[in-house]
């Protein structure tokens, strides 16, 4: 009772802290040398010029676009304005923008130098900006991809080597392949797209962490809604249900792992019910920070704007989720989004057959396994929450229907949850003692007796 008092004092809290240095740092870094920053953006503008807005790497396919239009709405957004103080810039989200090619725009806006603006995303955060304002003192565009992918690649080594260490190296090499469908190397490669895989990262981090030096799930609701804040402030509404599902996965496998651990002090369902709570738990505290956030930035905007925006968020909103489309159109969208792990270099009425063979396929060789090893259905059970976990992305394709459809060239990497849940259940459910050869088994059985 007094753990649940004190969370209502501590988790309001956080959410008015978290509003206070967004909006403070947002206002801060406006002041930082912009000739420095508009310095290094002109060293490689000629970059995004040859490229072109959505270049495609890697076997020229549609998973593999990268989104240069957004990049360059970044870059010139993290250009300051001189017509408006710091503070109605971070309101207003103001930018300079010239027809509708942002990269030509973001070109004009170097040559011109305009000190007005004419543009705002005021709906959104930007938090990204910070960031962005941040490295741009230090690298130029190409660096700054650069630093992501070693950022992102150490980040996910670490963490592959944490669960390595923490949860055994089933759990680990089930996160590495799961990577392996969402095109990695274009990922880094787009500003836009990294940020949420930054924060999934963070946040899995966090948890194996907390977990290990706790070992429960006390603090999850502190994270998850942490999580969710973050993810509102930071993304360009890009994959933001990441943020919550590989973490929340991990927090999962490191229950069950306690658990196994300790033996049959527990059972098999009472496991997969401290998984079903601490499911929607998670997912509670992530929705909560994740609203609010966007709604303390649209009660800002509108006290900036002497008018309210709510009316209009709520516009995008009802656009962004497909209020008129039909269930049909909903489901059509989510089959492209699952097309789209196959890498095709275009999208047939079929082509999202293709994951779903190698998934039933992966399922077959998975239940062989499971038979051969005699894992025994305690095992299933405590792990059969997780495939919950793998139906979000799902729910969301059906949910957020036009956004989703619309952006699936990078939407589609939601289903890394999806992927992980069903690496992880199938690993988790397969027992490997039954492989270790029958001899030293034998001869430890002897030696135990003699001790005896």
């Amino acid at each position: 009772m007094r753990h649940l008092s004190s969370r209502l004092i501590t988790l309001p809290a956080i959410l008015i802290l978290s509003v206070l240095l967004g909006f403070g740092l947002l206002v801060a870094t406006r002041a930082l040398p912009s000739t420095v920053i508009e310095r290094n953006i002109a060293r490689d503008i000629n970059v995004l010029e040859e490229e072109g807005l959505y270049p495609r790497l890697a076997g020229d396919t549609l998973s593999n676009i990268q989104d240069n239009f957004t990049d360059a709405l970044i870059l010139s957004l993290a250009m300051p304005v001189d017509d408006m103080s710091a503070t109605e810039q971070a309101a207003k989200s103001a930018f300079w923008e010239q027809g509708d090619d942002p990269i030509v725009s973001l070109a004009m806006r170097l040559s011109l130098r305009p000190t007005n603006a004419n543009n705002n995303y005021f709906l959104y955060w930007q938090g990204h900006v910070i960031i962005m304002r941040i490295l741009l003192l230090l690298f130029s565009y190409t660096q700054i991809r650069v630093l992501n992918g070693v950022l992102l690649g150490l980040g996910s080594l670490i963490l592959c080597a944490l669960l390595w260490y923490r949860l055994g190296a089933k759990v680990a090499l089930a996160l590495l392949v799961s990577t392996l469908p969402l095109a990695p190397l274009t990922i880094f490669r787009s500003i836009q797209f990294v940020n949420t895989f930054f924060l999934a990262l963070d946040g899995a981090l966090m948890v194996i962490l907390l977990f290990t030096r706790f070992k429960h799930t006390r603090f999850d609701a502190e994270v998850f809604l942490v999580l969710g804040i973050a993810t509102a402030y930071f993304d360009f509404l890009t994959t933001p249900l990441i943020t919550w599902g590989i973490p929340v996965l991990v927090l999962c496998a490191s229950i069950i792992h306690r658990d196994e651990k300790d033996g049959d002090r527990r059972s098999a369902s009472q496991t997969a019910l401290e998984l079903l709570r601490s499911i929607v738990r998670t997912a509670l505290a992530w929705i909560s920070g994740y609203v609010l956030m966007w709604a303390a930035k649209w009660a800002i905007a509108s006290q900036v704007l002497g008018s309210s925006v709510f009316e209009k968020a709520l516009g995008k909103l009802s656009e962004r989720t497909g209020e008129s489309m039909t269930f049909t159109e909903r489901m059509a969208g989510a089959l492209k989004n699952v097309a789209l792990l196959s890498s095709p270099a275009m999208l047939t009425d079929t082509t999202w057959r293709i994951p779903m063979i190698v998934v039933a396929a992966l399922v077959l060789i998975w239940f062989v396994v499971w038979l051969v090893t005699r894992s025994g259905f305690d095992r299933m059970v405590r792990a059969l929450p997780i495939l919950l976990v793998g139906l979000a992305p799902y729910v969301w394709y059906l949910v957020v229907s036009n956004h989703s459809s619309i952006h699936a060239s990078f939407v589609y990497r939601v289903q890394w949850i999806s992927i992980l849940a069903l690496l992880m259940f199938m690993v988790l459910t397969i027992s490997t003692r039954s492989l270790q050869p029958k001899g030293r088994h034998a001869r430890r059985t002897h030696l135990c007796s003699i001790g005896s």
